[in-house]
């Protein structure tokens, strides 16, 4: 009999949380005035979408990704607004530059910062599935709705993304 292969389960039910340790607790755009709350979130169980917290003024970490400044894509959901309850966290990101700060203030106390890199406008149907990665050079991905908004269907047709990359504040770097 040959080695035994490790059996990992498939179901979305059965992941953990990819990277123990701090998680975020808050998002922090000064350019934009965003100080908002991050709680973890996970997949719809009927549209298997990212969830994006109820309240509009709470976002949400992709909690089976990567953690803000770790290897792979951290992505953060928020809403760019909702008819009842106004502007959300992420109304403003549109206007967000290259070289804009992102300080994403982590469970322990700590800072995390990032430096706007990007920011692009994809379809829905068409978002990468690269903001979700695992692996690679740390990224901080900022989702929120964008492009036009369809009065039919009550819903913006497009997802906006602004990319961040950590700041390395080692002091070889000042």
């Amino acid at each position: 009999m040959g080695p035994r292969v490790p059996i990992h389960s498939g179901r979305l039910a059965d992941l953990r949380q990819s990277s123990p340790g701090p998680f975020p607790v808050r998002v922090l755009i000064p350019s934009i005035a965003v100080e908002t709350p991050v709680v973890p979130v996970g997949v719809e169980h009927h549209s298997l979408a990212v969830e994006i917290p109820n309240d509009v003024s709470i976002t949400g970490w992709y909690r089976f990704g990567p953690t803000p400044g770790r290897p792979g894509s951290a992505v953060i959901v928020g809403h760019v607004d909702a008819r009842s309850q106004g502007p959300g966290a992420f109304f403003r990101l549109s206007v967000l530059e290259p070289g804009d700060r992102v300080a994403i203030e982590m469970s322990d106390g700590t800072i995390r910062d990032f430096s706007v890199a990007a920011r692009r406008e994809y379809p829905k149907t068409a978002l990468p599935r690269s903001i979700f990665r695992r692996t690679g050079p740390p990224l901080l991905a900022l989702v929120t709705c964008g492009g036009p908004f369809d009065e039919r269907t009550r819903h913006y047709r497009d997802n906006l993304v602004v990319y961040a990359v950590p700041i390395d504040r080692s002091p070889a770097s000042a």
